[in-house]
């Protein structure tokens, strides 16, 4: 059974959730992302041109990431964190080692978009970020 903390709990949450609805704007949303946690919401119509993903701070959790993947997209992940690469068995998941800061970041996507042209979508999940 509940108690009144719980139950104020849940009524405040459900309040904040208000904020992190998406925006209407004439396209089909699509939930990505652990089960677990917000996730992302991203409209399809405007994925469907894009090729190439760039997640910054990966993290050890990757579900977003693998669902992109899986809609033909390329991955490119960075992180400090290293792990085991033989998780990533499709070539089109791409993993760089690297302290993500502000100046590595700047010098970074002015390379990938001198190499690739503009970029379309980033992902940065940084925690510490210098």
């Amino acid at each position: 059974m509940k108690t009144e903390a719980d139950k104020n709990y849940y009524y405040a949450n459900d309040d904040f959730k208000q904020y992190f609805v998406p925006y209407d704007l004439g396209y089909t949303k699509k939930r990505i992302g652990p089960k677990y946690d917000g996730g992302y919401i991203i409209y399809e119509e405007l994925l469907k041109p894009v090729n190439h993903i760039f997640s910054f701070g990966i993290g050890t959790e990757w579900v977003k990431e693998f669902e992109l993947e899986s809609m033909g997209k390329t991955i490119h992940m960075y992180d400090l964190i290293q792990f085991d690469i033989s998780k990533l068995k499709n070539k089109n998941m791409k993993f760089k080692l690297a302290e993500i800061n502000s100046s590595y970041l700047d010098s970074e996507l002015d390379k990938i978009e001198e190499k690739m042209g503009p970029i379309y979508l980033i992902n940065i999940n940084i925690y510490k970020f210098k």
